[in-house]
């Protein structure tokens, strides 16, 4: 359980095939979440799935957690998408209060750093 004790619910409905937990569980890591349960049902015969997580995180140390909703379902989208990388950088969206787009440019200057020579990595930045 998260230190804060909350547990919210992440649901993903698809079309079509049905998704692998190896391809889901990275993104959702990379966004500062644990994820606690995952309940898979498959809806009729036209293959319409729902995927139901249990996510937790520390509540309290969450900047504007009213927004986060949206702001993590964008984030997600954008990933799976492949519109934004999936890496570290993803969990300032819960952890920092960004949007996917204040972090798309966040990866972009960390990728310049890199180019200009700093010697510090992506994961210590």
């Amino acid at each position: 359980m998260t230190p804060s004790g909350s547990v919210r619910r992440f649901t993903i409905y698809r079309q079509g095939s049905p998704i692998t937990l190896s391809s889901v569980l990275p993104m959702l890591h990379d966004l500062g979440i644990e994820v606690i349960d995952e309940r898979a049902y498959a809806i009729g015969t036209d293959g319409l799935w729902l995927y139901d997580f249990g996510v937790g995180f520390d509540e309290t140390a969450v900047p504007d957690v009213d927004t986060l909703p949206a702001r993590f379902c964008r984030a997600f989208l954008d990933a799976w998408e492949g519109r934004s990388d999936s890496d570290g950088f993803n969990a300032l969206v819960v952890h920092g209060g960004l949007s996917s787009r204040n972090v798309d440019i966040i990866r972009a200057y960390a990728a310049y750093l890199r180019q200009a020579g700093t010697p510090f990595s992506q994961g210590y930045l």
